[in-house]
């Protein structure tokens, strides 16, 4: 009995001191910096709590090629991510942090935005096609037929497919149609440098 003791005692031992440098693993948005990067001072901005308001938006420190102009179309969507135009003229705006999706009215040069849809997880792609809009959210795309005629009053989104992974690290999705009439999705990388979970979908009954 007296060597099995003795291996349990190292075991435990190096596991002790193994979990401090376990503790301590550099945030997934580090790794794969190559070591000359040890000190760099990049590293990802949080977003701002709330839109800016209009006259903090520094358009006139873009810079674009002669002949081009740039100017604030519409302001008051929070982490605005990706556009989708409806077959009436609505924009149609996703968020992925605010988890929100946004639809912009132009009325005779003015914008009003309304907000049809919150509480999403990372609502990133949205595509629109035969006046239903598709809204596609980390694990579940989603869909909202005929939604331009129900902008005041905008229905619950109605689920087209909802065992995509969970993985949150690059889990946000884009749509598009194809030339064949298909939507089609992405599905990132669960991680920048790891071993990559088991995140196969459990099928339901």
């Amino acid at each position: 009995m007296r060597p099995f003791i003795r291996t349990s005692l190292v075991v435990m031992m190096v596991l002790g001191l193994a979990s401090p440098a376990l503790a301590q693993a550099p945030p997934p948005w580090k790794q794969g910096q190559p070591a000359e990067m040890a000190n760099s001072p990049l590293a990802p901005i949080a977003q701002p709590p709330a839109p800016k308001a209009p006259g903090e938006i520094p358009v006139d420190k873009i810079k674009v090629p002669r002949g081009f102009k740039v100017s604030l179309w519409a302001h008051g969507l929070n982490n605005a991510r990706v556009m989708a135009w409806g077959d009436k003229g609505t924009l149609f705006v996703s968020s992925r942090v605010a988890g929100n999706v946004y639809a912009v009215l132009d009325k005779g040069g003015q914008r009003e935005v309304k907000t049809i849809a919150k509480g999403l997880n990372l609502p990133n792609g949205v595509a629109f096609k035969d006046g239903t809009l598709y809204v596609a959210e980390v694990s579940r795309i989603s869909k909202m037929p005929g939604i331009e005629a129900k902008l005041d009053s905008p229905p619950a989104l109605e689920t087209v497919y909802d065992i995509l992974p969970r993985d949150l690290p690059h889990g946000w999705k884009y749509l598009a149609f194809g030339p064949d009439g298909k939507l089609y999705f992405n599905i990132g990388a669960p991680c920048n440098i790891c071993q990559p979970p088991d995140t196969t979908p459990t099928s339901r009954g």
